[in-house]
């Protein structure tokens, strides 16, 4: 309806601005876009319980003698963080993390792992956190395994080790759970 008053229809069309953006925003973070772009990494809300480890530990293959040779080079607490880190050309498009915690141990053969990250996210509705954790048994200086976040969140990460005491770590969700989470992730971590 077309009211005569110019003042209440330019209200009217504001309040239609602000409705259809919200629900653009909303189908947009259902689909892991922001602006047409894919928006990386993965965001949960609460921390992850210790229970999840179980669903994702495969069975252990350990050694007759104990723990797999080299295995201790991955268990630690490893750590990014922005400052005076230079951002590589390709992910100008992506977010890119101010910090990132991971935190490794060993039992039996298998990694568990705790993920942490921090993004800084320009929409006001993602998180600006990332949580999951993972379990597995390494190939050499690679271990390829699943991981879980919050409330249905799932994905696959790879971490490798690399000389001078760091690693590589990159994930993705292959699901984003109820939480708003984002897609992808990588970084080059140190030992803390």
């Amino acid at each position: 309806p077309n009211s005569g008053d110019p003042g209440e229809r330019i209200a009217q069309l504001n309040e239609r601005i602000r409705t259809l953006e919200t629900e653009r925003n909303s189908a947009l973070r259902q689909l892991g876009t922001v602006g047409g772009k894919q928006v990386p990494g993965a965001i949960a809300k609460r921390p992850v319980t210790a229970g999840t480890f179980a669903a994702l530990a495969p069975a252990a293959r350990t050694p007759a003698g104990g723990t797999l040779p080299g295995i201790e080079q991955f268990t630690g607490s490893w750590r990014y963080s922005h400052a005076g880190q230079s951002t590589p050309a390709r992910a100008k498009t992506q977010y890119q993390p101010e910090l990132i915690e991971v935190s490794v141990t060993e039992q039996n053969g298998t990694l568990f792992g705790r993920y942490h990250s921090h993004y800084p996210v320009l929409e006001s509705t993602l998180s600006p956190d990332v949580d999951f954790v993972f379990a597995g048994t390494p190939s050499g200086s690679t271990l390829r395994c699943a991981w879980q976040g919050n409330r249905g969140a799932k994905g696959r990460m790879t971490l490798k080790l690399l000389p001078a005491s760091a690693v590589e770590i990159a994930w993705n969700a292959t699901e984003l759970g109820a939480d708003q989470w984002l897609v992808d992730g990588s970084a080059t971590l140190t030992r803390k």
